[in-house]
């Protein structure tokens, strides 16, 4: 009989609000914990206080059932389902030369919004393809789920795409609480670009925000938004989906709605005027967003002036073309 979730050993990456929020939903069912931080700093804070000073710091844990390191091979080895929860931007870092084998073999579930930005691939392909993890150990986490109601406990939905159903089953166990569902899908592919568009398209709607754009107008951008996104996953994936489903759907709207959405607070201080880099430094969290956009125009094949909104959000983030200006060409272009 498969193990369900409970009882099985538990293993996080990565020490931000989504590698946060994960620890305490997996210490739901008691399950034993390893946590990788980077810094020792961050560590003994957490050790001695029970909670994460740098996010989420209203989370508390029980450390009885919480093992926390700095060595990734530590907490690797231990775990017998690894959460990845590295921004994509920090992940060929972390995983330098000397840790490209350390994933083989293990099961990996990738919470990972973005393209790995060395190979241009969705995590996963990445973690297939260069990090030797078998497709049927795979999985990865889509919304509409922002870490912050997570870790608050409030009634959230996510969505678990994987290629193997047991092991999703297994997975869905160790994260489903009382507040917490879990949907499954075999859509790995699409599940992992919708993730990235919404992010882009989450900072277009913070900006339109500080613009001081309606509702009205928000309204028709994020509806088209939904029809790129419908056209972008169908060319790149090759296949059709119910675009309406809440793992697509859901996740663009709550990236475009809510204030807890870390692209939407880049998008909104760029709209108030903020340069780009300062609105970077100034929410002092990764905005996947930001990244994604610059890796996305790099993918071969992927064609310039196909799509207005991403056009737009390249043209804000990296040619410095004031927002007011960009907002005005692509209103008209929206339907």
């Amino acid at each position: 009989m498969t193990e369900r979730g409970p009882g099985l050993k538990a293993g996080v990456l990565g020490g931000g609000s989504w590698g946060t929020a994960l620890v305490k939903v997996l210490q739901h069912h008691h399950n034993e914990v390893h946590w990788w931080v980077r810094r020792p700093a961050q560590l003994e804070a957490i050790r001695k206080g029970g909670f994460n000073p740098d996010y989420l710091s209203y989370t508390h844990f029980d450390n009885r059932n919480l093992h926390l390191s700095t060595s990734l091979e530590e907490v690797v080895s231990r775990s017998d389902v690894v959460f990845l929860a590295i921004p994509s931007a920090f992940l060929p870092e972390v995983f330098h030369t000397g840790n490209r084998t350390l994933l083989a073999g293990r099961t990996v579930i990738s919470a990972v919004k973005g393209l790995e930005p060395t190979s241009l691939k969705p995590v996963y392909v990445w973690l297939e393809e260069e990090m030797g993890v078998s497709r049927n150990n795979l999985g990865v986490i889509g919304g509409p789920c922002h870490s912050e109601e997570v870790a608050m406990q409030r009634l959230s939905f996510l969505t678990l795409g994987v290629f193997d159903k047991a092991l999703g089953e297994k997975v869905a166990g160790m994260l489903e609480t009382p507040f917490l569902k879990v949907l499954l899908s075999d859509d790995v592919l699409g599940i992992s670009v919708a993730a990235v568009l919404k992010n882009i398209y989450g900072i277009l709607a913070g900006t339109a925000y500080g613009l001081r754009f309606g509702d009205n107008f928000l309204a028709v951008m994020v509806s088209n938004a939904l029809l790129e996104m419908d056209r972008v996953l169908a060319d790149i994936t090759g296949t059709t989906r119910s675009i309406q489903n809440s793992v697509y759907a859901g996740d663009l709207m709550v990236t475009s709605y809510s204030g807890f959405s870390r692209n939407w607070m880049l998008g909104n201080l760029i709209g108030k005027g903020y340069p780009v880099k300062a609105a970077l430094l100034e929410i002092r969290m990764v905005a996947e967003g930001y990244y994604a956009t610059g890796v996305l125009k790099s993918v071969p094949g992927f064609s310039a002036g196909k799509y207005p909104l991403l056009d737009a959000a390249y043209a804000l983030l990296y040619d410095g073309i004031p927002p007011e200006q960009i907002f005005r060409e692509l209103s008209s272009r929206l339907r």
